[in-house]
């Protein structure tokens, strides 16, 4: 997750907020994972 997270600019921990992510639920293989950027960055 966190090669993901810096290639869009944002931290491991925005990202699992954004996705409601707890250690007790994490990412799991195959699951979706939308993030939507900001038309402003490069």
């Amino acid at each position: 997750m966190s090669i993901i997270a810096h290639k869009f600019g944002a931290h491991v921990s925005q990202v699992r907020k954004w996705k409601q992510l707890t250690t007790k639920k994490p990412l799991q293989p195959k699951q979706k994972l939308t993030i939507v950027v900001n038309s402003n960055m490069k």
